[in-house]
């Protein structure tokens, strides 16, 4: 028994961090349902569904930091999980029209190694993606360009690069970077 006046001190239980593992297992019971619709909005097929759900879920396996980097609040977190299922929709948008080019042009060098003239619109679309990217570099900051025209067609190290311009390495690789965004999605919009 305490005296009157006399407060009883009581001990508190020890709240131990959430782990990634634990917080990745609440936020599948939480919104799994909800990020499947997200994702089969944006998508043709449902194995492209469940492997983008299982896509996020393996991204948000390899952040160490999961259960800090989480907003507190349900809205808050769905709206976490659904900019990362948005960003691998778009992702995997992206390298389609990569790889649709990617296969063109090997098919191209395919007829030209068979010693077979391409065909017209093999010509024109070859063509065309000239044309963009000719434009592409044109639209583009002047120093970007420069990095980009040095280090690709004068087959310049990015040092060398980086003297030639006055600028540090890190500059010229963020040039080189943002040069190759603009002509990556200059040939997606084309």
């Amino acid at each position: 028994m305490t005296k009157p006046g006399k407060r009883k001190l009581v001990a508190l239980k020890e709240v131990k961090p959430e782990t990634r593992e634990q917080a990745l297992d609440r936020l599948y019971a939480a919104h799994a349902t909800a990020l499947r619709r997200f994702i089969a909005a944006r998508v043709v097929g449902n194995l492209d569904v469940e492997d983008l759900l299982q896509d996020v879920y393996a991204r948000l396996a390899r952040m160490d930091d999961l259960p800090e980097r989480l907003p507190p609040g349900r809205r808050s977190t769905l709206g976490f999980l659904l900019t990362v299922a948005n960003r691998l929709v778009i992702d995997r948008e992206r390298h389609r029209g990569v790889r649709r080019q990617h296969d063109e042009h090997v098919r191209l060098l395919q007829d030209a190694d068979a010693g077979k003239a391409p065909s017209p619109e093999s010509i024109a679309l070859a063509r065309d993606d000239l044309t963009t990217v000719a434009s592409a570099l044109e639209e583009m900051k002047p120093e970007w360009r420069r990095a980009f025209v040095l280090n690709r067609f004068s087959h310049m190290s990015y040092r060398d690069v980086a003297k030639t311009m006055d600028v540090s390495t890190k500059t010229v690789e963020k040039y080189i970077g943002k040069a190759l965004m603009h002509l990556r999605q200059a040939l997606l919009d084309d």
